[in-house]
């Protein structure tokens, strides 16, 4: 399998031995995060051009999860793959805890995302939402969610978090 990267730019998951590019914030197959620490980043228009996060291309490998992609005003925001991702905002509070995905680039101050306002579960190639607890409520296809509960989702569903419209792609 030439994969294009050189063995320098390889490492090895020492969960289960799966080999992974450096950078990748979770392994591939069994999901474990490498870097809890670790900033999202925004995927560049190369990075798209190039076919780098190209979904096709993920069907040869053995993965036990999906990836899954927010299209959030006309941007594309691909979610780290771990056991529970959380969703939010990063606040302005020392000692906060970030949340795994900062929504901050998107307006999310304003449109009123909490600091942990969505939990993205993983099992399989299923991915399931749930609301935190969030001050303005998170809405799947127009229906408010309960908190702490969760939900399957869809590839083409709207998810609303208070303001905040965001088009998940699994």
């Amino acid at each position: 399998m030439n994969s294009g990267n050189s063995p320098a730019e390889m490492l090895t998951c020492p969960m289960c031995g799966q080999r992974y590019r450096v950078g990748e914030l979770a392994c591939p197959r069994c999901g474990n995060v490498f870097n809890k620490g670790g900033k999202t980043r925004q995927i560049t228009e190369e990075e798209k051009t190039a076919g780098q996060f190209d979904r096709t291309a993920r069907s040869s490998q053995d993965t036990s999860q999906a990836s899954v992609m927010f299209q959030i005003e006309g941007h594309n925001l691909i979610l780290p793959i771990g056991e529970r991702i959380i969703v939010g905002r990063v606040s302005n509070i020392p000692g906060d805890s970030e949340p795994d995905v900062d929504l901050a680039p998107y307006g999310a101050d304003e449109k009123g995302v909490s600091r942990q306002h969505l939990q993205i579960r993983y099992q399989g190639f299923k991915t399931y939402a749930a609301d935190l607890g969030s001050s303005n409520g998170t809405w799947l296809n127009g229906q408010r969610l309960a908190a702490q509960t969760e939900h399957l989702l869809h590839d083409g569903d709207e998810l609303r978090l208070g303001r905040l419209k965001v088009t998940v792609k699994l």
